[in-house]
């Protein structure tokens, strides 16, 4: 029976907590560190500022040649944003 007198907060859900798992202190989880991993660990931050700079922009065609001009991409590489529209 569902009780509508009692509030059903999802905040105040205790099936979403955190419970300390003890086998966490005995086999602490390791992460190797490699070349490779700290390399997409940079590539996600630089993926995340360049979604972030594109979801606040006006114009999201000039928001991504502005990030590809910093990145040096291929589509602009050796150009500026005024030389661009002349193509």
């Amino acid at each position: 029976m569902i009780r509508y007198d009692i509030p059903n907060d999802a905040a105040e859900w205790a099936s979403a907590s955190y419970v300390d798992n003890p086998v966490d202190h005995l086999e602490p989880e390791v992460f190797a560190v490699n070349s490779y991993r700290e390399a997409a660990i940079r590539m996600i931050v630089v993926l995340e500022a360049a979604d972030t700079f594109m979801t606040g922009a006006r114009d999201a065609r000039m928001a991504w040649t502005q990030i590809s001009i910093a990145l040096g991409l291929n589509s602009t590489r050796g150009q500026s944003e005024t030389q661009l529209p002349i193509k």
